[in-house]
């Protein structure tokens, strides 16, 4: 055959069978079951083949040998593009690699001074972090350190700080408290928490402002995905005995990663096989989980690492699934099949859960930033959040779409600074109010 189609036929060959080898990997986790992920996983690829064995064994051989060329480049500029973005430093912002050392030290002192005077000022340790830390046999709360003074460095290298509530959560302690005022309990993930803003200025702070005849409890931690988020629902609803569930979706992680790693614990697995985990009474517990966490946290550093932050460690799987490239792209919101369902379990247990205490369930969806790279990203991201609110819609849960709001701004990704930024969060507090307003009507 290649004395027939010469070396660059063979070549062009070759970088067919490449893209069937995308097609079937492709369908081996279920890519192409959107017509965004039909196109890009399917359609494409098989263009691109058809065109390449034309070209080997119809062109003559001038044709040949130029789509080999061009063939062969256009793969080298792709995956050395991958390779220098995957080993390329972060860019940081100028003011926070400029972040005075004098500074840093004070909220040092601050530290240790409430520390000696037999205070907390601990890391706050979200459940994420803390089930990787603790074995398999010792549970894990969904809150952080009670009644602990925690310390957050923001974007442009300023300070903020509060002290979490009874739970380890960033709440007013008053919120647990019997009132006469209806109860939301809302679970999510570092957008929920306020991640990235003042403490008090995070979309759940600023929904409860403006909704003052409401007590917000909110559970949101970093890291916290699907499982994570049943489980601390399951955990408090009981505590909390609210009159609305609202389960905060993000949806750039979610399903794409968050899931996938809680499904590798057996502890959060149990949620959707038991829809609790035996054994752990976790509200009553509280004084014993402080202990743990306090001796997995006692010294480490206040804040984050400052300075430049490094490139990712070498991944072959990245480079040769070309993660980096699709991710500055906007082209990673898509999930494997597995993904959806353990979602879809997820989600009919927090109806079971909210229908038990006769309490509404409200779905708050949250975009991601990068689907506002442009308008394929924002094409794929469209996709994937149909397939997301159909199992959403099919619980009859009722959905406040964020990502509508969002788009009706004239640059959408002015709302984000990693996190949501202050406008972003006033958005999508102003859309979390009017749905709890909506309630009382």
């Amino acid at each position: 055959m290649i004395r027939k189609i010469g070396i660059s036929g063979f070549i062009l060959v070759v970088l067919g069978m490449l893209c069937i080898l995308q097609i079937i990997w492709s369908y081996r986790v279920d890519l192409p079951r959107t017509d965004a992920g039909f196109v890009l996983h399917f359609a494409i690829p098989t263009g691109v083949t058809i065109i390449f064995a034309a070209a080997a064994f119809l062109f003559p051989k001038e044709w040949r040998d130029g789509f080999a060329i061009g063939g062969i480049s256009a793969c080298a500029a792709i995956l050395l593009g991958e390779a220098y973005l995957q080993v390329s430093p972060v860019a940081v912002n100028p003011d926070e690699e400029k972040q005075p050392t004098s500074e840093t030290a004070a909220f040092e002192t601050q530290r240790e001074a409430i520390l000696q005077a037999g205070g907390r000022a601990y890391p706050h340790l979200c459940p994420n972090a803390a089930r990787l830390l603790l074995s398999a046999d010792k549970p894990f709360a969904f809150g952080g350190i009670a009644n602990n003074r925690i310390f957050n460095r923001l974007p442009g290298g300023d300070y903020s700080e509060t002290t979490t509530d009874r739970f380890g959560f960033n709440n007013p302690n008053s919120v647990w408290d019997q009132s006469d005022k209806p109860k939301a309990l809302i679970v999510g993930d570092s957008f929920t928490f306020g991640a990235d803003l003042p403490f008090g200025e995070g979309f759940v702070d600023r929904a409860r402002m403006l909704s003052t005849d409401w007590d917000v409890v909110n559970l949101g931690c970093g890291g916290n995905g699907p499982l994570a988020e049943l489980g601390g629902m399951q955990t408090f609803v009981g505590q909390v005995k609210p009159d609305v569930i609202i389960w905060a979706y993000f949806e750039g992680n979610d399903l794409t990663k968050d899931i996938l790693g809680e499904l590798n614990d057996p502890r959060l697995r149990r949620y959707l096989e038991n829809g609790a985990l035996v054994g752990q009474d976790l509200v009553s517990r509280q004084s014993e989980i402080d202990g743990r966490y306090i001796s997995l946290v006692s010294r480490p550093p206040i804040m984050k690492s400052e300075g430049p932050i490094l490139s990712q460690p070498w991944s072959w799987r990245r480079f040769l699934t070309l993660t980096t490239l699709r991710t500055r792209l906007g082209l990673t919101l898509h999930t494997e099949r597995v993904a959806l369902h353990a979602f879809s379990e997820a989600i009919a247990k927090a109806k079971q859960i909210a229908d038990s205490r006769k309490s509404r369930l409200i779905f708050l969806y949250l975009p991601a930033e990068q689907r506002y790279l442009n308008s394929l990203a924002g094409w794929m991201a469209d996709a994937y959040k149909i397939e997301v609110l159909e199992i959403v819609e099919r619980n009859g849960i009722e959905v406040v779409d964020v990502s509508e709001h969002f788009a009706a701004e004239k640059e959408p990704r002015d709302l984000y600074t990693g996190h949501f930024n202050a406008q972003g969060a006033e958005i999508a507090g102003r859309a979390l109010s009017e749905a709890l307003r909506g309630l009382q009507n």
